[in-house]
Parts: structure tokens; sequence; C-alpha cells
């Protein structure tokens, strides 16, 4: 087993309706296929985790993120084949506004509900934090 560490930022990003931004991994991803995530990805050499996510987010949606602030950091295990990763993943919040325009990597994307959103078969991490927006909005 090797064993990596790997960096992300990602963005949970809301239109001014409060409906969230959420791509469909396509089935031939390595990590998340056919699932339902964040914008975002790998930071790279040189970058500030904030530059990641707003670059990422630019590279897979068409968007400029729109105010975007520090939501949450965290690091979890992720296995994939033979390799064992210890992700370290930063989330940032804020707003988007216009019509997305996906990547490659993406199939789909959804404009919707953080409640609703919690009923499609998302990542682990972006359920973890639509429950956690949910819980700052009551």
């Amino acid at each position: 087993m090797n064993k990596k560490i790997t960096c992300v930022s990602r963005c949970l990003l809301s239109d001014p309706a409060g409906r969230i931004l959420l791509l469909k991994r396509r089935k031939e991803s390595t990590w998340g296929a056919a699932q339902w995530q964040l914008p975002g990805g790998k930071i790279s050499w040189g970058e500030t985790p904030r530059q990641a996510a707003m670059r990422e987010t630019l590279e897979e949606t068409g968007l400029t993120p729109i105010g975007i602030t520090l939501l949450d950091a965290d690091a979890n295990r992720v296995r994939i084949g033979q390799d064992d990763y210890h992700v370290v993943e930063f989330v940032y919040a804020g707003r988007f506004a216009g019509k997305p325009t996906l990547s490659e990597e993406h199939c789909g994307y959804r404009i919707t509900c953080p409640k609703n959103a919690l009923k499609l078969d998302l990542t682990r991490d972006t359920r973890k934090m639509i429950a956690r927006l949910l819980r700052a909005r009551k």
C-alpha cells in the first residue's frame, strides 16, 4: 500500500435564492465516480488554498466565485486502489451568478436547495459540508 498526502480546495457556492451548485463526476472517474460534489480540486505548487478554490471552480464551471470565505478545513483518509490518501481539504463558501459551463471531468450540474441536495448521491465530504451549511442557516 502506498501512502500519499494531497491537499484540495472546494467551493460551496449559493445563488441569490440560497440554492447551491453541485457537479456530477463522470462514471469513469477514479474518485467519486458518478457522485455529486462541490466544485474544486487539488492545490497546485505555490498556490494558496483560496487561489486553488477560485481556479478550480473557474476551470470546472466557467464561473468566478464571488466573496468566498473559509468555511472549514479538515482531513480524511481515502483509499483508491492500492493507494491510501491523507486528504487535507479546505472548503470556501461564497456566491455565484450565471450558468455553469462544465469541464470534461463532469457530466452534469444541479442548482438546488441544500435540503434537496442531501437526497442525491453525494461524496462524503460534500454531504458533510451541506449538512454544516443547513445547521448554520437555522
